[in-house]
């Protein structure tokens, strides 16, 4: 499922149309409130390529900092 997920967030396709925000949602609603069952590594990756829908590099940078202190521990 990760594997899944993680193909799915780096589709190309989320650059180009929509509102911006989609891979932001899909983050908030689902893949923060697994980031205990999912692998490390592969959450990270996850949130690095969602964090790019964000419109200054300054929000994106404070959403890349508070997942990093959700992955403490681990």
């Amino acid at each position: 499922m990760t594997d899944s997920m993680l193909n799915y967030v780096n589709d190309e396709s989320f650059d180009m149309g929509g509102e911006g925000n989609e891979l932001l949602v899909l983050y908030e609603k689902m893949i923060q409130k697994m980031n205990y069952r999912l692998n490390p590594i592969k959450y990270a990756l996850i949130t690095i390529s969602c964090s790019r829908q964000f419109e200054h590099i300054e929000e994106s940078i404070k959403f890349l900092d508070e997942a990093k202190e959700r992955m403490k521990g681990k």
